[in-house]
């Protein structure tokens, strides 16, 4: 054997990593009294060494702050966990926790300020947000020294579990937010993205944090043999990962499906809930509705909840004295009327094709009074059918108070947060002659909801978003809330469609592809005329806030894929391997961040 298999591949020694006294370590004179000491210099040099752990830290959350929208440069996700490794394997920092939650802020503070756009109480909700998000930093900070210093595992390895275990967390705790995955940065590139059908977005995390690990790895001197295993087991994933992508990619003659219309408005959702302007959002999308008759679409779908008016569906069997006692604040006629019903049906009528809208369903039965945020079909000649969706998961605060049912009434009805009820169950609609599963505002960026949604109906043929992204005026909120729907398709194999209010509106496919329309169409201008053909995209961003209508067809995907039999299997794999580690770590004494250190520079 080599004698210099072992050697290190840099100069780096044990010893160079003994600070020495004129660098960092300053001998502290004592004075003839007890306590008494002479004051020190505080050299460049210290400062340096004093804020470094800051400056690294800080460095990655600018690098995953620029990997997502709205800068969107991918390429920098792959080394942004670089210098918060170099930190947390700093055997000089003793506890760099503190600097690892500023480099957190760095990051999640500026990527999620659209939060703030869609009211002022939300400036609340955007910085606790962020704040909870940023903790994660540390976390990994912790557990990537657990998993070096006390199982003396390699680096690349503890990266990549630790960050896609802590992802899986993030996905499920508080009921999830599950944005800005590390694997999310690489949305445009197609190859690489394919394998999210097997283990989800978080194989591509797994990947890209354990090749951060590999560079840090590398750059604290790994032994050749150390070096060569590790590069050559990444290099051997990642190659199997792009052939598998290219060959997914190489079926793209897929059935061509129904032909859609995505309906479009622009509207501001602080104006959603005037009343005065309800008028204007049905004439509005019924105009925009109207462009798209003429190119003969199967089937047209509206944004979530752009039916300002409601649906009233009462128990049949529960006495109208009842329905009042029940529903104190809806107008005892309302239950009877059917003024919305007919609208709908009309509208169906002028078109002729099949409608999936949004908008509000109200129940009364023995139980009380429900308010859902729905999505439901409407024939041309049946109408309204009978059944409505739900939606499943709905947003804290914006739709409803977690804990509220353990409030008095009294005081949950004088709160300014809505009360609507979590659907009973998923649905899938016979439209146009294929199986649609909707899903309404953020439920398309819950991957279990999707999947555990396509299990409980099964198979579909499309994945329909229909959702309201007006709160957030044109932010990056509207790309980002996009790039959730690619992923979706890719792990269910089914293409999805997006009628969304402001933007940005779609047809992707079931390699993720956001795809060409044959045409998108707004209102003439005032004068009359031709309506107005639109872009997909203008200056390399996608279009936003106008009112317009998207036509194509959908490619429909007769594909499956692990990741629907399988679930989280590969991050659920990573967060077991995370506990096991935890408990064999215990048997040290030691506390993590507390071993001696030849020169530890406190934080």
């Amino acid at each position: 054997m080599d004698a210099t298999a072992d050697r290190p591949l840099s100069s780096s020694r044990p010893s160079d990593r003994i600070a020495r006294p004129t660098e960092s370590v300053r001998p502290v004179p004592s004075g003839p009294l007890s306590g008494e000491s002479e004051a020190l210099p505080d050299t460049s040099a210290d400062r340096f060494a004093r804020w470094r752990p800051y400056a690294l830290a800080a460095a990655t959350g600018g690098l995953l702050f620029a990997s997502f929208y709205p800068l969107d440069f991918g390429p920098l996700g792959w080394v942004a966990l670089v210098p918060l490794l170099w930190l947390a394997t700093d055997d000089r920092v003793r506890r760099p926790y503190r600097a690892a939650l500023l480099g957190g802020l760095v990051w999640t503070v500026p990527q999620l300020q659209w939060m703030r756009l869609a009211s002022p109480p939300m400036y609340i909700a955007w910085l606790a947000l962020a704040s909870y998000v940023a903790v994660y930093l540390p976390a990994f900070v912790g557990l990537v020294r657990v998993g070096t210093r006390r199982l003396d595992l390699p680096l690349p390895l503890v990266a990549g579990v630790a960050w896609t275990g802590l992802e899986l967390v993030r996905a499920y705790l508080f009921t999830g937010f599950a944005w800005y995955f590390l694997g999310h940065s690489q949305h445009d590139f197609v190859w690489l993205a394919q394998i999210a059908d097997v283990g989800g977005v978080y194989a591509i995390s797994l990947l890209m944090a354990s090749f951060a690990g590999l560079v840090v790895m590398l750059g604290r001197g790994a032994t050749r043999t150390q070096a060569i295993a590790a590069t050559a087991t990444w290099a051997t994933l990642l190659a199997a990962s792009l052939g598998y992508g290219a060959w997914r990619t190489a079926a793209t003659d897929f059935p061509t499906g129904p032909r859609v219309a995505l309906v479009q408005g622009d509207f501001t959702s602080s104006l959603k809930h005037e009343p005065d302007k309800y008028i204007d959002i049905w004439n509005t999308h019924r105009e925009l509705t109207g462009l798209a008759v003429p190119h003969e679409p199967d089937l047209i779908v509206w944004p979530e909840t752009m039916v300002r008016f409601p649906l009233f569906r009462p128990d049949p069997s529960l006495p109208p004295s009842e329905r009042a006692a029940k529903a104190p604040r809806v107008e005892p006629s309302a239950w009877e009327s059917d003024d919305t019903d007919r609208a709908l049906r009309d509208l169906a009528a002028m078109t002729g094709a099949e409608l999936l809208l949004g908008g509000e369903v109200l129940t009364v039965d023995a139980g009380g009074m429900r308010q859902f945020n729905a999505a439901y079909p409407v024939d041309a000649d049946a109408g309204v059918g009978p059944d409505h969706y739900g939606k499943l998961h709905r947003v804290p605060f914006g739709e409803y108070l977690p804990l509220g049912e353990w409030l008095p009434d009294s005081v949950r009805d004088g709160l300014p947060v809505p009360n609507l009820a979590k659907g009973t169950q998923p649905r899938a609609f016979e439209l146009a002659g294929v199986r649609v599963l909707p899903l309404i505002c953020f439920e398309d960026s819950v991957s279990r909801l999707v999947r555990g949604s396509i299990r409980a109906v099964g198979p579909v043929d499309v994945l329909a978003n229909l959702t309201n992204d007006g709160w957030f005026h044109g932010s990056a909120e509207l790309d980002q809330h996009l790039v959730s729907s690619k992923f979706r398709a890719i792990e269910t194999r089914t293409p999805l469609v997006r009628a969304a209010n402001t933007g940005i509106s779609a047809i992707i496919d079931g390699n993720g592809r956001v795809l060409e329309p044959a045409m998108i169409l707004s209102p003439p201008d005032a004068d009359g005329g031709q309506p107005i053909v639109r872009t997909m995209k203008t200056n390399g961003r996608y279009d936003r806030q106008f009112n317009g209508v998207l036509i194509g067809n959908v490619p429909l995907d007769p594909r499956s894929s692990a990741y629907l039999a399988l679930g989280d299997w590969l991050a659920g794999t990573c967060l077991l391997a995370i506990v096991v580690g935890l408990v064999a770590a215990r048997r040290r004494a030691t506390p993590i961040g507390d071993e001696p250190a030849p020169a530890a520079t406190s934080d």
